[in-house]
């Protein structure tokens, strides 16, 4: 099967157990290939150590400070370890040619609007340059930039260069439009292979009628101009997530795209 996109995923996708999951499932089915950088990885070892840290109750300027430090260094050495599993897992996980004193280069920043109030912030600035190299170096497949960081990494920006800045769950909901069977293959396996998982088969079945859902389709279809969906941005905006309703964890988590619909895709 030929893959549905070539997901540029950030450290902060990386660092989380349950998503980074699924997204390596999907990957291992043929379904997506996913790519990341050393510079990528390099954040996500730094971040996934301060993580663990921080579920541990060990907080910097608050625990001792050598106690701290050797803490950080063992979980480093951990996120080492998982990060050598990443990539046994994804063997493709690299961006040939990779160089980014080169794409800095080609792609200036004044291009990103780095630093500006709409554009790349300037610690993304060499995720971006790595999605656009994802996309030049594999031109034939879909290139897309999964991150949670929209704020910073902002999809208008990106059109111009074939890519789709996307968070997860939007994410994830494209590709079950598109592949729902292997979507959902993927999300079983994933909650089959997890201890005590956060969403039960009904949860993840759900997903089809979720109106948090079809809003990430709806705006999925803006960015792609197709006009294949009839839900209007108004209608999603008044849609009642209040904590008086029931909703699935599924919905309350993909609900997250549509919490400012007005500037999610500002500049597309």
């Amino acid at each position: 099967m030929t893959v549905a996109a070539r997901l540029l995923v950030d450290a902060c996708i990386l660092v989380k157990g349950n998503v980074s999951n699924v997204f390596f499932d999907m990957a291992q089915s043929g379904l997506v290939s996913l790519h990341w950088t050393p510079e990528i990885g390099e954040e996500f070892i730094r971040n996934w150590a301060i993580k663990r840290a921080w579920s541990d109750d060990i907080k910097k300027d608050v625990t001792p400070q050598r106690k701290y430090d050797s803490v950080i260094l063992a979980n480093e050495e951990k996120a080492r370890e998982r990060l050598s599993n990443f990539e046994a897992m994804q063997p493709e996980w690299s961006i040939p040619g990779w160089n980014m004193e080169k794409m800095r280069q080609a792609v200036p920043p004044d291009r990103l609007r780095v630093g500006e109030t709409h554009g790349v912030h300037p610690k993304d600035y060499s995720v971006a340059l790595a999605a656009i190299a994802m996309a030049r170096t594999f031109k034939e497949d879909e290139a897309w930039l999964v991150s949670e960081n929209q704020k910073h990494l902002p999809p208008g920006i990106f059109k111009r260069y074939d890519v789709w800045s996307v968070n997860q769950g939007t994410g994830l909901a494209a590709l079950f439009q598109d592949y729902p069977d292997a979507v959902m293959g993927s999300l079983l396996k994933t909650l089959q292979d997890t201890n005590a998982p956060r969403l039960t088969k009904e949860d993840m079945i759900g997903i089809v009628s979720s109106g948090s859902f079809l809003a990430c389709l709806t705006w999925r279809a803006k960015w792609r101009n197709t006009g294949r969906f009839t839900i209007s941005p108004e209608s999603l905006r008044s849609l009642d997530l209040s904590q008086g309703r029931t909703h699935s964890p599924l919905d309350l988590y993909l609900a997250q795209c549509i919490r400012k619909p007005a500037s999610m895709h500002s500049g597309c």
